[in-house]
């Protein structure tokens, strides 16, 4: 009777190859989230506490854009416990800066930020606001303020920045009215927001699917392999330029990306339910800030689609400075402090433009740069030096 073929020893090895492949997958997918190189993933910041490290970074309209001229620069992150972007944990701070990535200085290094800025200025001690998504999850900007009002936690503050974007006032709402999801904090609110289990886990697996490091590779060799594609199609002549989202400005050499307006924004009314809903917001937040003897400042940023309007090639005519400018007027006539600086960063951009000045925004970046921030804050500073005074009455 003959013999059974014994198996070959080398066959018995394969099977191991896809096992021994996903294991190393696995513990380099372990290592990296313990070891996280920050400055190659997250080279302009990323929100978790007590982080210090430095990278070189360029604007977030150049990646994977082969016709916008990217601006290296170096780049300094620092966050707090909050995870807020502060160079040291603070309890107490004379004025505290509530807003989106512009008021955190989005795109600049961290001596830039805006709250630094003030903080040079007027020789207070002015600090952004703990991390929204990490302190206060759930809740919006309006919520945070509110809550901030109503504890004067987890920083102490004699007064409370609330920065909005001119381009926010076309933003579709839907649910609660603002004023009411205030006066929810207001009424209700016994300690921080707490999201239902459910909550948690979604955004557990949002977390892993967007940051985990084998996605974050994933992401960029996506990009580079994309970018490089559509510039081979470019040199040949096949690939025109041309953006949905971006409108380009040649200007000595380089390209600009700015966002494109939109009709929304550049034919803005004198009313709309975003705006009336805005103002009654923030109305309420002022007058809950007297009863808690915490002054209350808005402040209005220019996005830098308004900014450059005039300089893309086909502009929208857009009257004055815009909506910023009905929003100024309308909390101006409730007695909300507030200041905008639309003036002195178009006048800025001008003289960008026609006579070779600093640039106001970065090219390649929705941002506003150092210099733009500069601008800005020295206006904040002439209205905040004697609220800080009356503060401390």
């Amino acid at each position: 009777m003959p013999e059974h073929a014994l198996p070959s020893r080398d066959f018995n090895w394969y099977w191991r190859i896809p096992i021994a492949v996903f294991i190393i997958f696995c513990v380099c997918e372990w290592l990296l989230w313990i070891f996280t190189p920050n400055a190659f993933f997250y080279p302009r910041g990323r929100v978790a506490p007590n982080l210090h490290y430095e990278s070189t970074i360029h604007g977030d309209l150049s990646t994977g854009n082969i016709f916008v001229t990217p601006q290296v620069r170096h780049f300094t992150y620092i966050s707090d416990g909050y995870s807020a972007r502060n160079d040291t944990t603070v309890r107490r701070a004379d004025a505290i800066l509530l807003g989106q990535s512009f008021s955190g200085g989005g795109g600049s290094s961290q001596e830039f930020m805006p709250a630094h800025q003030l903080s040079e200025l007027t020789g207070q001690k002015v600090v952004n606001s703990a991390e929204r998504q990490v302190i206060f999850p759930g809740y919006d900007q309006f919520q945070t303020a509110a809550f901030i009002l109503k504890f004067n936690k987890p920083i102490e503050t004699r007064v409370l920045i609330f920065d909005v974007m001119d381009n926010f006032l076309v933003d579709a709402l839907s649910g609660k009215t603002i004023a009411e999801k205030i006066t929810d904090v207001i009424d209700h609110a016994q300690d921080y927001p707490a999201l239902t289990p459910a909550q948690r886990f979604a955004g557990f697996k949002k977390y892993v699917k967007d940051y985990s490091p084998q996605a974050i590779v994933a992401r960029k060799l996506k990009t580079l392999v994309k970018s490089g594609f559509l510039e081979v199609l470019y040199k040949a002549k096949i690939f025109k330029r041309a953006s949905r989202t971006l409108d380009y400005i040649d200007h000595e050499g380089k390209v600009y990306a700015v966002p494109k307006m939109t009709e929304a924004l550049a034919n803005y009314p004198q009313s709309t339910e975003t705006l009336e809903q805005m103002v009654e917001a923030l109305d309420l937040l002022n007058q809950f800030a007297k009863k808690k003897g915490i002054q209350f400042l808005v402040t209005i940023t220019p996005s830098k689609m308004i900014a450059y309007n005039r300089y893309v090639e086909t502009p929208y005519k857009i009257k004055g400075y815009g909506p910023g400018q009905i929003f100024y007027d309308r909390l101006t006539q409730r007695g909300v402090q507030v200041v905008m600086y639309h003036k002195e960063m178009m006048e800025a951009v001008d003289a960008e433009m026609t006579r070779g000045g600093p640039f106001v925004y970065w090219h390649d970046d929705a941002h506003w740069s150092p210099y733009g921030i500069s601008i800005g804050m020295k206006k904040v500073a002439e209205k905040l030096r004697p609220l800080m005074k009356d503060s401390a009455k």
